[in-house]
Parts: structure tokens; sequence; C-alpha cells
């Protein structure tokens, strides 16, 4: 199974993507009240506002999904790389903040016309999606980068960590060889404020992690930190990339960036900016 299939079949099947029942309940006579309806503009302006909630893009750790408006109908484009799939949905209803429709046209393998949906927006950045057949949602975030951004990062998220490294001091460190420990790397400058807090806040956990046998380096780049290392007693093991060729490969966009990968070598976390210890150690120990 290539991984295009691996995802739409995660996606559809296992996390299930499409609208849920929901029990109706009816009301007796004494608490049914009359309402006068809402006029026709109205109802149909509130409905445009709702649908135009889910216009954008959405993503997770294992599906990236564009949603677009076409004329009354949403398509939904999904893939990886250079293939995508597009799902027409007949929207059926828009109110507060959910979407019911039905699926009238795709272009997937797996039939999946007439399927519902039922969206359900949680906030600005949040969307769930669920089916009529399973109890868990599909839980999205707004993308914050665009498709080949994200693919490109789910692909480096995927490689285990085997790279062999050359430290401007001449010593050579195989990752491959702290399998079957935790590995910590925090991507940092001296000239970013945020990365010297990160820094000075994994320094103060670091005889924590040690202790429990969690390997963690400090890297940096385009400068040597050495000096500013010793002035500031940062006892974490240090890695000058001079060249960038840990930052090339760790995919490294930002500073600072801390990366946690497991006893297989697998990435399990990346945390972005700045964050306090006690946060940081919970995420490092996966509480």
């Amino acid at each position: 199974m290539n991984k295009i299939t691996k995802m739409i079949t995660i996606m559809l099947l296992i996390i299930g993507i499409v609208g849920c029942n929901q029990d109706e309940k009816t009301k007796s006579k004494d608490e049914t009240k009359h309402v006068e309806p809402a006029s026709t503009e109205s109802q149909e302006s509130s409905e445009e506002e709702v649908i135009n909630k889910l216009v954008g893009n959405w993503s997770n750790d294992e599906v990236y999904m564009t949603i677009v408006k076409d004329n009354d109908n949403l398509i939904m484009k999904l893939g990886s790389e250079d293939k995508y799939w597009n799902i027409t949905i007949e929207v059926q209803e828009a109110k507060d903040s959910e979407v019911q429709g039905l699926v009238i046209n795709s272009d997937m393998e797996q039939e999946i016309i007439g399927t519902k949906f039922t969206y359900v927006i949680k906030d600005e950045n949040r969307l769930d999606i669920f089916d009529n057949s399973h109890n868990n949602p599909l839980s999205l975030m707004k993308a914050t980068e665009d498709r080949a951004s994200w693919e490109r990062e789910k692909a480096i998220a995927e490689k285990e960590l085997d790279i062999v490294f050359e430290n401007s001091d001449g010593t050579i460190i195989d990752f491959k060889d702290f399998r079957g420990k935790k590995v910590v790397l925090l991507m940092w400058g001296s000239w970013a404020k945020p990365a010297v807090e990160t820094l000075n806040n994994l320094n103060d956990i670091y005889e924590d992690l040690r202790k429990r046998d969690i390997v963690v380096y400090n890297i940096s780049y385009d400068i040597n930190e050495e000096d500013f290392i010793k002035e500031n007693n940062i006892r974490i093991p240090y890695l000058h990339d001079e060249n960038g060729e840990f930052e090339a490969w760790l995919g490294s966009l930002a500073i600072p960036t801390l990366y946690i990968y497991d006893e297989d070598g697998l990435r399990i976390d990346k945390i972005v900016g700045s964050i306090d210890k006690e946060e940081m150690k919970k995420r490092i120990l996966g509480e």
C-alpha cells in the first residue's frame, strides 16, 4: 500500500470522515413554541458565513485538505505530492458552526458517493469531520503552510534519526548508536532571545533527563557558540553545525526548534518557538 492510499484509508476508514448521526428528539405540544421564521435573505447570509469558514487549507499529521467553494457545492481536495483527489459535496444544511453535506462526485477509488458528511467548526482554527458510521472525528487544524511545505515536513518527520555528523572539533557522532534511547535536539542561536530562553530551560532540566538516560544535544549554525555556552554554564553537549548540514537534515526553518525522537529513532514531537521548562519536560517525557 503506497503512502497516498494509506493516507486516504486512514482518513476514510479508520478516522472516519463523514457526517455523524444525531438522535432526533421529539417535543410535546406543550414544549413547542411558535417562532417567526427568519427571512430567506438573512438565512442565506447566515448559511454563507458558516460555509465560508470551511474554505481554506486544513491539516494534521496524516492529512492535508483544501476546501473550496464551487457554486453551491464544496470541493475537498486531498492527496499527496502531485496526485490529488477531488470530492464534491452538496451542502444540505448550514447553521451555527455546523455544515452537513452529501458526496455527489468523487474521483477516488473508494466508493464514497452518497456518503454524508458533518463538519463541526470548533473555532477559527479547528475543524472536526464526522461520518454516520464512526464515533471518532477527523480532527484538523487550520494549515499554517502550503501543501508542498507540509509534504516536505511530513517526509522529514518520517525519517529515522540516522545522520552521521562530524562536529567542528572533529568528533564524529553516529545517531544510530542511540537506538533504545530517547534523543532531544535543540536548534538555536544566541542572537535570538526566545532561543536563549529555550536553551536555558532545557539546561535547567538537563541533569534530570540525563539520569533518565535521555540523550540531549544543543545545535547551532552559522556562528560558533562555544564562548556563550561556557559563559552561561550550559551543560548540554554542544554541536556546531558549521556548514548547515544538520539544519538541512532536520529541515529546520525556525529558531528555536526542539525535536524529540523515540527509542526507535522516529520523531514524535517538534516544538517551534520558546517553551517553559515544565511544559518542555512533559513533552519530552510524554506525560
